[in-house]
């Protein structure tokens, strides 16, 4: 069988006998074996180097590397490639190259016969050395470092050719290698010669212009034959672009390297992002990206760089213009920081994710991504997302980062679900997800992102959740604002068309702890329409600020929901502020403010009777609902049967729940004509609850129907107890009935409540602070039922149409029917300083109003303890002074 070679050296046992030196050649050898023939570089014919004397500066290639096809071969043993070469004849050549040459021409006859082209940067240029006597080359030009040279190299020129190149636009240092600064055309070339142990110690590679990477730029692991501490690369000057157009593999591969710096400022000042790395492919084959991370890559830093790319991957393909991926070996690609980067498309050609994080049973961990730009990130066919994290990565942080669309973004698939960040891994916990803007059309917060869903399914999530349940992800002080959402789309419980944060399942905390300056803010408290939602759908769209779903126990603390409004001319829409749907576990919920300091600052402007809108809405959890604001909600539907056009908190829960200290105002409906219902608590759950506490005031209905209603408490089952609540209610009604307190079933208490009902009722309809149809034997004590409304016929203190009630040791003002009133209770007017007030003090009584000591309500509104005898309503009473009289004087205690 046949096989040829550059050069055929034969073995001499003398070293000095028949010596080959070989400097500054290229030595290119493409042509084809037969059979098991050998077409090499360089041939020995024993594996002996007695008289293989220097070598050095060469540039060896013999096609791609392969046992037939080997640089060198000593007729035993090839070796396939420069590193195996190198190691093997070791000093020798360890400043010698591989690459094919960008020749003029290949023909004899051409005058441009293997001279090299100028145009294209290569490895020949300026990587000869000097050889006394050799001046010039066969032209004649003189060589650099000789008399005469003119040119701008900074070294011979490895060959016969001499010539003046484009500048090589990577170098690289190493401090103990002591070669020097080297130059190569790409990337990739540089970070061969790393992983070949040419550059060693602190690598720096200073990028001086641009590159086209033709194949990927692959960084291994510092173990021999590599030895690096650590690598730097930075740009020299603004503008620089490392580019390839690489289908199912990515431009750069940290492949299990550490310690590497992406630092893409210009000489590493200043703070805007520079360095450009992009990827033009718009490929979904798996592991199509800009930049990945595999085989434990660990504690590296991506900054101030624009990662471009136009993968199209599926969310569960891996793929991405950032892929941090999986191979792990031992621990994962852990600790790795993108920071300050805008990671975009390449081009007009959207990304279908910007950031994948995928593993293995090693997770990646303890990952950073933080203050990035990521942007227009978008498919109209399949799923999409600013940051994806699938299976295989845990405990890691997504801070501070703007997410927007700089264009609208139109569907034309079904079941698209489009989110910011999505988290999919349920073994996953312990990510903190923090300070991120979601919305808008830029990095400066102006504009609209917009989304049009032309297909019905379509789902914008901004935070999507599911995660795991042995530690609490953090969501904490995010924005998502300045979003507009139109077209078809529609979408029940449990699929939301839009859903700020949406909890699929896992251990949560949105907002931190109560009381913490951390809330998460849904929209805009100082603005309507902050974000916008317009349907023509005709079924159902679910819209909500934090929506959790899970069978795991979820916090929403300190959370700012406002400045949203939806529409829809034909279907129903169910919004709510903050919702739990088909959870089994606990939702702690306290210290929010939903609904901003404006009129109509949440405000669902459908008129279907099935529409509705919430603040809480509640359906299964066990929860705890506290210290939130409620305000400013408005509807214009809700007139079906069970369906309550506009209330603060819903509690529909079979299991037990506390709703305490609760502030809720200024809920309205508007439709003139319909059986709408505005509620501040609708207490309908049949669990064993406590509702106390809470301040209801300022609720008003437009509807001219006599089957509308305002009521300040709903109730229709459970084993709940009421205590210590205040409401106030004095709106004018065309129509609408008012109940301050509106018991229609279950098994209650009634303690220490205050109701104030002023201001002008309905002619023909009737208004009561109590009305009850519940036919239990429900306790009634120690409260104010207060009515001072005018203009309808009936305004009763309280109105019973069944005898259960047990009252007792309350005080009425207004109208009795049904029940007793109970032989220790007053019909006197509590003297109010504001009836119809808006503040907890002006509905403190004047009057002397005594009640009977119920022991596990030891404290007021307030948390003050009672006096004994206690006094009636919401407040203690102080202690003036004693009179003749045989009754004791008290006036209220100021606090």
């Amino acid at each position: 069988m046949f096989g040829n070679s550059c050069i055929y050296h034969t073995t001499s046992a003398t070293g000095t006998t028949a010596t080959l030196n070989l400097l500054n050649n290229v030595l290119i050898n493409k042509s084809t074996p037969k059979g098991t023939g050998v077409s090499c570089a360089l041939r020995r014919s024993s594996a002996t180097l007695t008289n293989f004397g220097t070598s050095n500066n060469n540039l060896f290639y013999c096609g791609t590397p392969s046992a037939t096809t080997p640089i060198y071969y000593d007729g035993i043993t090839p070796q396939a490639t420069l590193v195996n070469y190198t190691t093997l004849v070791a000093p020798r050549d360890n400043l010698s190259v591989t690459e094919d040459p960008p020749f003029l021409s290949i023909i004899g006859s051409n005058i441009n016969y293997l001279k090299i082209d100028p145009i294209i940067p290569n490895l020949i240029e300026s990587r000869g050395a000097n050889i006394a006597g050799y001046t010039d080359d066969f032209e004649n030009e003189v060589r650099q470092g000789n008399a005469g040279y003119s040119g701008t190299g900074t070294a011979p020129d490895i060959g016969a050719d001499e010539f003046e190149s484009q500048p090589l636009p990577i170098e690289v240092t190493g401090t103990i290698d002591g070669l020097g600064s080297i130059r190569y055309p790409t990337l990739k070339a540089g970070f061969d010669y790393i992983n070949n142990g040419r550059h060693r110690g602190t690598v720096t590679v200073r990028v001086l212009g641009n590159t086209t990477e033709t194949a990927t730029a692959v960084l291994l692991a510092s173990a021999a034959p590599s030895n690096f501490s650590s690598v730097l690369i930075y740009p020299d000057a603004a503008g620089h672009v490392i580019s390839g157009n690489l289908i199912g593999t990515s431009v750069v591969r940290l492949n299990g390297a550490d310690n590497v710096t992406f630092d893409g400022r210009p000489n590493q000042t200043g703070s805007l992002a520079d360095l450009t790395i992009q990827n033009l492919s718009t490929s979904n084959l798996s592991g199509t990206a800009t930049i990945s991370l595999e085989v434990d890559a660990t504690n590296n830093h991506i900054t101030y760089c624009n990662i471009l790319g136009s993968s199209t991957t599926p969310m569960t393909t891996s793929g991405g213009n950032i892929w941090i991926g999986d191979l792990a070996i031992s621990a994962g690609n852990d600790n790795n920081e993108i920071a300050y980067c805008n990671i975009g498309p390449a081009g007009t050609n959207l990304p279908t994710k910007c950031i994948h994080f995928s593993g293995s049973l090693l997770n990646n961990d303890h990952c950073t991504i933080d203050h990035n730009n990521i942007y227009d990130y978008f498919s109209p066919t399949a799923n999409s997302s600013g940051i994806y994290v699938s299976n295989g990565t845990t405990e890691s942080s997504f801070t501070n980062n703007r997410f927007y669309q700089s264009a609208t973004r139109t569907t034309t698939a079904n079941s698209p679900l489009h989110s910011g960040i999505w988290i999919s891994n349920s073994s996953g916990n312990k990510f903190t997800i923090s300070g991120n803007i979601i919305g808008y059309a830029n990095s400066l917060g102006t504009g609209t992102y917009s989304i049009v869903g032309n297909m019905p399914s379509t789902q914008f999530l901004p935070i999507y959740l599911s995660v795991g349940s042995a530690d609490t992800t953090k969501v904490l002080s995010n924005t998502i604002a300045g979003i507009d959402i139109s077209g078809s789309c529609e979408g029940g419980a449990g699929t939301p068309v839009f859903a700020g944060i949406f909890i699929n399942d896992g251990l949560v905390s949105a907002g931190g702890k109560p009381g913490d300056a951390t809330g998460n803010t849904i929209g805009d408290l100082t603005t309507t329409g902050s974000i916008t939602y317009t349907s023509d759908a005709g079924n159902v769209s679910t819209i909500a600020g934090i929506y959790g779903i899970g069978s795991h126990n979820f916090m929403s603390n300190n959370n700012l929901i406002g400045g949203i409004t939806v529409n829809n001319p034909n279907g129903a829409i169910t919004l709510a502020g903050l919702r739990g749907g088909t959870g089994s576990a606990n939702w702690e919920c306290r210290n929010n403010t939903i609904g901003g300091n404006t009129a109509n600052s949440i405000y669902n402007t459908s008129d279907s009777p099935t529409s509705w809108n919430d603040g809480i809405y509640n359906s299964s959890y066990a929860g705890t609902f506290s210290n939130n604001i409620i305000r400013n909600i408005t509807s214009a539907g809700g007139a079906s049967a069970g369906t309550y056009s506009v209330v603060g908190i819903v509690n529909t829960s079979s299991v037990n729940n506390t709703i305490s200290q609760n502030t809720i105002s200024n809920l309205t409906n508007v439709n003139g004509t319909t059986s709408v219902d505005v509620i501040g608590i609708s207490s309908i759950g049949s669990g064993a609850n406590t509702v106390e506490r809470n301040f209801i005031h300022s609720l008003s209905n437009a509807s001219n129907n006599t089957a509308a209603e305002i009521d300040g408490i709903y109730i229709s089952a459970g084993t709940t107890s009421y205590y210590n609540n205040i409401i106030s209610l004095g709106a004018a009604t065309s129509g609408a009935r008012m109940s301050g307190i509106y018991d229609n079933g279950g098994a209650n208490t009634l303690l220490h409540n205050t109701v104030s009902l002023t201001g002008t009722g309905s002619a023909g309809v009737q208004d009561a602070a109590l009305y009850s149809t519940n036919t239990s034997a429900c306790d009634i004590r120690d409260n104010i039922f207060y009515n001072a409304r005018t203009g309808s016929p009936a305004h009763y203190a309280y109105n019973t149409s069944v005898t259960g009630p047990v009252m007792d040791y309350n005080t009425y003002f207004g109208l009795q029917n049904g029940a007793a009133a109970g032989a220790n209770s007053q019909s006197i007017d509590p003297l109010f300083p504001n009836a119809a007030g808006t503040t907890a003090p002006d509905l403190i009584p004047a009057a002397l109003l005594i009640g009977t000591p119920i022991a596990w309500i030891p404290s007021d509104y307030l948390g003050v303890t009672r006096v004994n005898p206690p006094l009636t309503a919401h407040w203690k009473m102080k202690k003036l002074s004693l009179h003749p009289s045989p009754r004791r004087q008290y006036v209220p205690e100021a606090h």
